[in-house]
């Protein structure tokens, strides 16, 4: 998981507090927060001290930041003990009126919203953004919010915010929607992990009519019981999918579909993605219908399609029916499974995919460059899809992947290292390989790995049977995470292996241990840190 309370992005949210004129203090200056924001003038910051606010907040207008104590110290403790809490009673935060992206919400706790509403006009149990209000949306908590029809977490109708760096977790989308639903809307969703959500359709995501870019998240142990268990892309959406992990995630009702992405009469960009460990009684990696998708390097690996009889269980990896055309292009479909038909890829009649430079497991698909060879991932059982590289040591052997330097040669690999390309002739195949196109000429990506070792504080604090455990490393190290009760007694450890550089994430199932506090300590080389947490049952 890439999210990271990090300090670096508090240079830009720190421009509107030291540039403009007013900070007002709540509660010093005011009582509540609503009456701070509307005593506030355009880039004037409303700065929160740490505490439980039962309120139902409208920005009515104004362009305003407002955040917790994480915006000037940087310091994660204050988004879990600064939050706003719906009481059930209604969206907690509602942008509808025309706000732009001066204003701003930073370091809360969000939870205990109701949305309800009408259509178009869904209100969502966490924040609502309605025409054209495009707010920035960061560092939040938003948790244990429900929508009565749609947008559990987030809803964005007509607007376009930026939501970033968010743990959104548990929310309740009642029709659509569990995390985030999209209606004409094209918000940029980044670095966010969005986990155990629920709607009827669209566990994680519901885009309607959108075309979000949606980069660099971790998408996992959503669920939905029709369409799209992390992502349903529905109704002429072109939304750009990319270097998200999309894990876990399950489409488990009658005609479940899409268990981690659903593309349904629409024209995603689907790239760089791991896509594994999805459920769906049909296309539990991906499922497409009337749509024509562009996927490229990706990895499609772990996926199951079953059901309950013969009619149910087709495509484990890719499920392509009713004239749906991808082009499919540098991806790897591996140790899928159906129980009917089409492990890999179930292709109907009527759809006519365009599949080149892929390895498909037990089948060498019609079309140029594919093969059908073990990948050799790194580390599958731990969820390390890398490719193993015997040439470079460093990458882990004890072979070389058939998938280096094997994807289409109109594409190269824009960044060489162990943890994304290794080819040096043209792109790899699957989710690390791939870049600009050679005749696109467009300027390499930059490479997004840590820069220093970081142990986060846990999320959520205090927690009550399990909680996530997040960590950067800039190097390749042997890894240990132990956890510790107060008499000093080791009662987990949740990782003892050598790690890849990256950013990582455990999570602690507690439910077999007593309340009280912990502490959880990371060990890297020489580095060693140890953070606390409260478990509440």
């Amino acid at each position: 998981m890439r999210l990271l309370f990090g300090i670096a992005v508090l240079a830009v949210l720190l421009f509107p507090l030291a540039s403009f004129a007013t900070i007002i203090n709540i509660p010093d200056d005011y009582p509540t927060i609503q009456e701070g924001i509307d005593a506030s003038s355009d880039r004037d910051t409303v700065l929160v001290q740490p505490d439980i606010y039962y309120e139902n907040i409208n920005f009515n207008g104004h362009n305003t930041v407002l955040a917790s104590l994480f915006l000037t110290t940087g310091d994660s403790i204050h988004i879990y003990t600064t939050v706003i809490d719906g009481n059930r009673a209604s969206t907690v935060i509602t942008f509808e009126s025309g706000e732009d992206s001066t204003a701003q919400v930073v370091g809360f706790t969000i939870r205990n919203g109701y949305g309800h509403g009408s259509y178009p006009y869904y209100c969502a149990g966490g924040i609502t953004c309605w025409d054209d209000s495009n707010p920035i949306i960061a560092n939040n908590i938003i948790i244990g919010n429900r929508a009565y029809w749609a947008g559990g977490g987030i809803s964005c109708c007509y607007s376009s915010p930026t939501i970033t760096r968010n743990a959104i977790s548990n929310n309740e989308g009642g029709d659509e929607g569990g995390a985030i639903r999209c209606l004409s809307s094209n918000p940029m969703i980044s670095d966010n992990c969005i986990e155990g959500n629920w709607a009827y359709a669209g566990g994680g995501m519901c885009l309607g009519e959108s075309s979000p870019t949606i980069v660099n998240n971790t998408i996992i142990r959503n669920s939905c019981y029709t369409n799209g268990g992390g992502i349903w892309s529905a109704s002429n959406s072109n939304p750009a999918i990319n270097d998200n992990t999309i894990s876990s995630n399950s489409a488990y009702g009658f005609c479940g579909v899409g268990g981690g992405i659903c593309i349904d009469r629409s024209q995603p960009t689907i790239k760089n993605n791991v896509i594994n460990g999805n459920v769906a009684q049909y296309g539990a990696g991906v499922a497409c219908g009337e749509s024509a998708p562009n996927m490229t390097n990706n990895t499609i690996t772990g996926n199951l399609a079953c059901g309950p009889g013969p009619d149910y269980g087709y495509g484990g990896g890719l499920f392509c029916v009713v004239s749906s055309n991808p082009a499919i292009t540098n991806s790897i479909f591996w140790a899928n499974a159906a129980e009917t038909e089409g492990k890999e890829l179930y292709v109907d009649s009527l759809s006519s995919p365009v599949i080149t430079y892929c390895d498909i497991q037990d089948t060498l698909w019609p079309g140029v460059g594919n093969i059908s060879v073990d990948p050799l991932f790194r580390d599958p059982r731990n969820g390390d899809y890398h490719l193993q590289s015997l040439t470079n040591p460093d990458c882990g052997g004890p072979g070389d992947s058939p998938c280096i330097d094997a994807g289409d040669s109109s594409f190269v690999d824009s960044l060489i290292s162990c943890d994304w390309g290794l080819g040096t002739l043209r792109s790899d195949i699957g989710a690390y390989g791939g870049g600009d196109s050679l005749q696109a000429g467009t300027p390499e990506q930059q490479e997004n790995i840590p820069t220093c070792f970081y142990l986060s504080q846990n999320y959520p604090n205090p927690f009550n049977a399990a909680t996530v455990i997040s960590y950067q490393l800039p190097a390749n190290n042997c890894v240990r995470l132990e956890i510790y009760n107060l008499l000093g007694q080791k009662v987990a450890t949740l990782v003892d292996r050598k790690q890849q550089t990256g950013y990582r994430s455990v999570l602690w199932d507690a439910s077999g241990v007593s309340s009280g506090l912990y502490f959880y300590k990371l060990s890297a080389g020489d580095f060693a840190q140890t953070r606390r947490m409260i478990l509440i049952k």
